[in-house]
């Protein structure tokens, strides 16, 4: 049985001047669709600036939101102490009186897709960490790799975004690497989409009925924007989430086109940036 998606959302605009207006539209349209929203503020003074707390307490007020904190490992060559003092500030905005700001989990970037001895106790040490910081009620820890890692991973992370690229390198075939039980566990982040709307309904159709667990899919090269097709997204994925519901057998099989896009090898970085890393380096 299909599990229903989620919107996987890293929100990585500034929240100013109704710059997030759109976001908490669509959250309030579709309160039976889950968001796991990535805030990434500036954590230098561990709590946020004013805009940021006004931000993160309009989301924090749907029961239909998680968000997490961003932090950046660094393909895990990351000095560990950097990474537990921003573990150590988002720990503490529970404590914040001026309105509720509290993450409910922490999202790595850039994390390695080479399971070694030394990945593996390095994102247990950060996990580990963050577990504890947060505290049982904020536990969710996301990987992202941006590319499909060993299954050993998923005992440390909670959710791995394992696709990190534009719509042109995106085939479905990319969803067979993973097993079924693991793809609900998996997000997709497709950018850079150039397709018509009906080819992205077409794409949101298949990733649903594919049971990856939370997806995006933005017309813009990042996460600075949203996509031209927002409000469409999450009413189509909304309409996903329903169908699955009501549908034992993981929903209707009339998917129209593949909604793939071109098979070109190109791939990014996996943390939404414009830099290349070749997964060697990983």
């Amino acid at each position: 049985m299909v599990s229903p998606a989620f919107v996987f959302l890293p929100l990585y605009i500034y929240p100013f001047n109704q710059s997030w207006d759109a976001v908490t539209t669509a959250i309030s349209s579709n309160p039976t669709l889950q968001f796991q929203i990535i805030v990434s503020p500036h954590l230098a003074n561990i709590y946020p600036d004013a805009n940021y707390v006004v931000g993160l307490n309009s989301l924090n007020v749907f029961p239909n939101v998680q968000t997490l904190g961003y932090i950046y490992t660094s393909w895990a060559t990351r000095n560990i102490s950097e990474i537990e003092e921003e573990v150590n500030a988002y720990a503490a905005w529970p404590n914040f009186v001026g309105g509720d700001i509290a993450v409910d989990g922490i999202f790595f970037d850039e994390t390695p897709t080479a399971y070694t001895n030394v990945t593996s106790s390095y994102l247990k040490s950060v996990t580990s960490y963050a577990r504890e910081k947060l505290g049982p009620s904020k536990v969710h820890i996301a990987f992202n790799p941006g590319l499909p890692v060993n299954e050993s991973f998923y005992e440390i992370a909670d959710t791995i975004n394992i696709f990190e690229n534009t719509f042109a390198a995106f085939n479905l075939t990319t969803l067979d690497i993973v097993n079924w039980d693991l793809l609900g566990r998996s997000t997709y982040a497709i950018h850079s989409f150039k397709g018509d709307e009906d080819d992205h309904v077409d794409l949101i159709r298949n990733l649903s009925d594919s049971n990856v667990g939370g997806f995006i899919v933005t017309t813009d090269e990042g996460y600075t924007k949203l996509s031209d097709f927002w409000p469409q997204f999450c009413s189509e994925l909304a309409d996903c989430t329903r169908d699955d519901e009501d549908d034992d057998d993981g929903g209707d099989d009339d998917d129209g086109n593949d909604g793939d896009g071109n098979d070109d090898d190109e791939d990014d970085d996996g943390d939404g940036g414009d830099e290349e890393e070749d997964e060697a380096d990983r």
